[in-house]
């Protein structure tokens, strides 16, 4: 059986490089559109794109386009791994064409191909594509009413947010603190008590951390669901090259073991939605036995609200044609494990590389800190006034989050593919080509951002600007029919987390991390190379 089955791969992986090397050598389209100069076939600049920071090649490649040409040029083109050609876009108008484009036309225009995630994560929002994704949005979309996401939020980051606070000041002060697994820790029990009714007990570890003085990194997290989807998103050389080769169905070939993680994860996860359908059901056969005395709909109790879930919601959900009839279809118990593993880590991954780059920036720049802090003490005066409504009302605290996500997005580019020929201004994009839409190139777009490299967040205060400025300038959740489902809750989180810690603490870089240049790295989201460490000095408490 094994043998047979490695003959076959081999004979697909022979044909797919032979096909490959055929356009390669034969297509001379992409030619004519600027970029560094060609390189061999086998491995074009799939090394470069390996040892560089995050879109580093693509900007310099860019800038040299641009000085040649004598202006500003839609596109360039260069291959990877096997002559796989990519082209990079950094035309808001055609980006905006693209992500614009009917997220339920079938064939769609631009595809989206993320083979490799799903491999990982399953068929859930971030994977699907054409009716099977519109039917997923119309089921789910509802429980991320922005009410119920505010008042989980409201209830869980607080709270949540106390222990990370207290264990900050028993032991922190002057003590490094890795920012980015800290956040990981914060978020992950937020989104655990918002989405799933499951208690990861990741800030334990946190609680270990500062009884240890002796530590410098935190214990690892003992939950079977977090540390089974930490591995199958581990980074690995199968995944890399079966992306830059563009044969992303070679992954699960070249390490195998990938898919025992696949299998042991989705154990982890069917029992998670087992355990909340019982406590649902549960919940549910209890308010049928209490008699209600009272109409008054918007006073249910704290604990009433503490035991909602979106996935609680999502289990009761049906889908809602486009003439608003309901049907009795909901998702099946398969399709609700792929979207709970994607909100996983679309939901946590996210936010916490968000506050880390927050956290980064405030001690970065002392004086931006200093007016943070004042907008927060000027709406709310104890931890507990700090809520979804008074987070919305710090004008100078938003504009920094957003400047935060400009220069910093979490999720440094998205990519789709051709399913036609495309012709934009003066040069054809063959079908089945890859596009890759840079989003922190663009968010530092030369032609649409005065200083586009200096952290200014009083341009998010200039509010005729921010109205003419092109809309796909500034990308962190998308746009179009497929934008972020979750930017609602992601955005409150982070207000929450950045506005409780910021009240509490004065947020400073040790020299090491202040004196040297931070790169961008990681595959999915945008991490720091070196890792940053910060250190916090207690406020004096409130009163």
């Amino acid at each position: 059986m094994l043998p047979g089955l490695l003959l076959i791969v081999f004979i697909l992986l022979l044909f797919q490089l032979l096909l490959s090397y055929y356009r390669y050598r034969t297509s001379t389209i992409l030619n004519n559109i600027p970029g560094p100069p060609k390189k061999s076939f086998l491995f074009g600049y799939g090394k470069e794109k390996f040892e560089n920071p995050y879109f580093d090649n693509e900007d310099q490649w860019w800038r040299d386009a641009c000085a040649k040409e004598g202006c500003t040029v839609p596109f360039i083109s260069f291959s990877t791994l096997f002559g796989y050609s990519v082209v990079t876009c950094l035309d808001p108008d055609i980006v905006k064409e693209i992500l614009t484009s009917p997220p339920v036309r079938e064939p769609n225009r631009f595809q989206r191909q993320y083979q490799i995630i799903s491999e990982l994560v399953g068929m859930g929002l971030l994977t699907l594509d054409g009716s099977a994704w519109h039917r997923h949005r119309r089921i789910i979309q509802p429980s991320f009413h922005t009410r119920f996401v505010k008042e989980a939020l409201s209830l869980s980051v607080p709270q949540r947010a106390q222990t990370l606070i207290t264990a900050w000041r028993k032991t922190a002060q002057g003590r490094t603190i890795d920012a980015m697994s800290h956040m990981s820790a914060l978020t992950l029990d937020v989104i655990g008590d918002v989405a799933f009714s499951h208690d990861f007990h990741a800030l334990e570890v946190v609680e270990k951390w500062s009884k240890d003085p002796s530590s410098s990194e935190l214990p690892e997290i003992q939950d079977p669901l977090i540390n089974g989807l930490n591995d199958a998103l581990k980074p690995r050389v199968s995944l890399g090259l079966s992306f830059l080769s563009g044969m992303t169905w070679l992954a699960k070939y070249i390490n195998p073991s990938v898919n025992n993680v696949i299998n042991l994860t989705n154990e982890h996860v069917d029992k998670v939605i087992k355990d909340v359908r019982s406590l649902t059901t549960a919940v549910n056969n209890n308010n049928n036995n209490i008699t209600q005395h009272s109409t008054d709909t918007t006073s249910s109790s704290a604990s009433s609200k503490k035991c909602k879930s979106l996935l609680q919601l999502m289990l009761n959900a049906k889908d809602t044609d486009v003439a608003g009839s309901t049907s009795a279809s909901g998702l099946s118990d398969i399709e609700l494990r792929d979207e709970l593993k994607t909100f996983m880590i679309a939901g946590h991954e996210t936010t916490s590389v968000w506050c880390h780059w927050a956290l980064y920036t405030l001690g970065k720049y002392p004086a931006i800190q200093q007016r943070v802090y004042e907008d927060i003490c000027k709406h709310v005066k104890m931890d507990s006034e700090i809520n979804a409504e008074s987070v919305e009302k710090m004008t100078y605290m938003n504009a920094f989050l957003n400047e935060v996500l400009r220069l910093y997005p979490p999720v440094g580019f998205i990519f789709r593919v051709t399913t036609q020929e495309e012709h934009w201004k003066g040069y054809i994009i063959p079908a089945n080509t890859r596009i890759d839409i840079p989003i922190v190139l663009l968010h530092r777009h030369p032609d649409h951002w005065p200083k586009p490299l200096e952290f200014l967040p009083e341009r998010w205060l200039d509010t005729d600007a921010n109205n003419a400025r092109h809309r796909c300038c500034f990308l962190p959740f998308s746009v179009g029919g497929r934008n972020c489902i979750g930017q609602s809750f992601a955005q409150t989180e982070a207000k929450l987390i950045i506005s409780l810690l910021v009240k509490n603490f004065e947020i400073n870089l040790p020299d090491h991390i202040r004196n040297n240049k931070i790169a961008f790295g990681g595959i999915g989201t945008m991490k720091s190379v070196p890792a940053v460490e910060i250190t916090v000095k207690p406020r004096l408490l409130n009163t």
